[in-house]
């Protein structure tokens, strides 16, 4: 296949040394494996748009730079840790939002655990 890979890009466009910017991109790389290996071959990893967007999903997985949220049945979304407001754990279900290049960590409650707190 030609061309860059699709997770180049948004690491990349940000202004960063080369020496962190090839660290950014190894650790993407490892975050698409494991991306594949929890969710499937067929399954895609996007990066996350820092400038706004909020993503919602369990934290699959930790790689030396980014964290790995499930937003499908078959993707995940690569957050960079030191974008994001507070360290999170394998397993963590999370909302993050991000506003001028700042992802703010929120807790979310899964829906059973709300219907059982609700009877």
């Amino acid at each position: 296949m030609a061309g860059p890979h699709p997770i180049q890009g948004a690491e990349q466009s940000k202004s960063v040394p080369p020496s962190q910017a090839n660290e950014l991109l190894d650790s993407l790389v490892v975050a698409q494996s494991i991306t594949a290996q929890a969710l499937g071959n067929s399954a895609h990893m996007l990066t996350a748009q820092p400038e706004s967007g909020i993503y919602r999903g369990v934290i699959l997985a930790e790689t030396a730079c980014h964290v790995v949220q499930r937003q499908s049945a078959h993707s995940g979304i690569a957050h960079r840790k030191n974008l994001l407001d507070r360290q999170l754990r394998v397993g963590d279900h999370v909302r993050i939002h991000y506003a001028n290049s700042k992802g703010a960590v929120r807790e979310v409650q899964e829906r059973s655990k709300i219907a059982e707190l609700g009877r």
